[in-house]
């Protein structure tokens, strides 16, 4: 993340996060530098690939791997459908579901919790976000959603999100219609540049009229052939994505039966709110370039309409996770924050008692703790140039027997 070089500490981040209870099935491998004529590995330490810091890394890892988090069950789901990939690029080239699913990135961005779409937890959730480019979709997929919202749940779709489907091959704009919203009567536009879209006033999703980019085949077209474009390929949304009709959107659109939130230049619907049954649907109708960071805060006023619990993500540091070590009786906190500065952190899964703690990533003692103080916060400070990784250790001070851990009393 930004640059700044600290890829085997955000690779741990990223680790934890999604195999939190074990970490199983990490690799790590390292590579001589390629015609350096040095393969004597000291040598490289410090350098762009970091050794030193790997082989130093392997306490730390030792120990996570018996890290279990601690989170309440998540009430966003996304949901991607393969059948996207088999229809639409008659392949089973499955890295290319990565490059389908960007748009999860802004759930990402916003610090949501989330996770993938499961049957078993369909009734939890307070807001489903489908793939907005899954044109085609299962007809389980497509009920799954609809159903949500007739129970009170929320989505956000494209107004060709799930709009085909395998078991009804002659039927066209099948979400939309489960919703009960009225198809688009235009036909799809991808030759247009530079679409956009003013948000109107009184809706709590965009700012008043805030402006929200639309993205078309044309705009991939020419991002494709700048010189700008091939300097940061490698971090753009849209970079293995062929040059298909997923990019554009519907002129035209005037009464869609639902509540007005932004409108293209020439006054016509861009987005627009629904309720059906008990719930809501927010469409768009065009697909909204939701390359970063185009439409930062978007998915966090989305959790927010759909009533999502956002007492995780508006904290001072937002990626933070809890976790215990059930056979060795700690607790931990892995926290992220590429901004430099201090930040009192709430940790409010933190067990009863007082905790001597310190960082596995610099070592720093911060001293004991009672958990009380831990639920309210204590302030850390990320310094420039160190880590934006932290992972503080929590040992239970009955349990500490060093002869120094008073010297770092609270």
């Amino acid at each position: 993340p930004d640059g700044k070089g600290w890829l085997l500490d955000w690779t741990t981040y990223i680790m934890l996060a999604q195999a939190g209870a074990g970490g199983a099935n990490m690799h790590i491998y390292h590579w001589p530098i390629p015609g350096s004529g040095d393969l004597f590995l000291p040598s490289h330490y410090g350098r762009e690939y970091a050794f030193d810091r790997w082989e130093k890394w392997f306490p730390l890892l030792r120990e996570m791997h018996g890290l279990e988090l601690l989170q309440s069950p998540p009430q966003v789901a996304v949901l991607q459908d393969v059948t996207t990939l088999f229809a639409k690029h008659r392949t089973s080239f499955t890295p290319r579901l990565f490059d389908l699913r960007r748009w999860f990135e802004l759930l990402r961005d916003d610090a949501v919790t989330y996770e993938e779409f499961m049957p078993k937890n369909k009734d939890k959730y307070k807001l489903i976000v489908p793939n907005i480019i899954d044109q085609v979709m299962s007809r389980e997929n497509i009920s799954a959603i609809a159903d949500s919202v007739r129970k009170g749940g929320h989505t956000v779709i494209m107004a060709r999100t799930g709009s085909l489907c395998p078991e009804t091959p002659e039927a066209k704009f099948i979400l939309l219609k489960e919703l009960g919203i009225k198809p688009p009567q235009s036909t799809y536009k991808t030759t247009e540049e530079n679409i956009a879209a003013r948000s109107v006033a009184g809706n709590h999703l965009f700012a008043e009229n805030q402006e929200i980019p639309f993205f078309s085949v044309a705009d991939m077209k020419r991002e494709l052939s700048s010189e700008s474009m091939r300097k940061r390929f490698w971090s753009w949304q849209y970079r293995w994505l062929p040059q298909t009709d997923y990019f554009g959107y519907y002129p035209g659109v005037m009464d869609t039966g639902g509540e007005e939130i932004a409108t293209f230049a020439d006054g016509n619907t861009a987005v627009s709110l629904h309720k059906h049954g008990k719930g809501k649907v927010l469409v768009f109708w065009g697909c909204p370039d939701y390359s970063s960071p185009k439409l930062k805060g978007f998915m966090q006023n989305v959790a927010k309409w759909a009533g999502v619990d956002l007492s995780r993500q508006n904290s001072p540091v937002p990626l933070t996770m809890e976790g215990k070590h059930k056979a060795m009786n700690r607790h931990y906190a892995v926290m992220w924050q590429s901004t430099p500065g201090t930040y009192k952190q709430p940790l409010p899964l933190v067990p009863e008692g007082k905790f001597f703690i310190d960082d596995l990533v610099s070592g720093q003692r911060l001293g004991v703790h009672a958990s009380e103080d831990l639920h309210k916060g204590v302030p850390l400070t990320w310094v420039p140039g160190l880590s934006p990784l932290k992972i503080l250790r929590m040992i239970p001070y009955k349990s500490m027997s060093a002869r120094w851990v008073d010297k770092y009393q609270d």
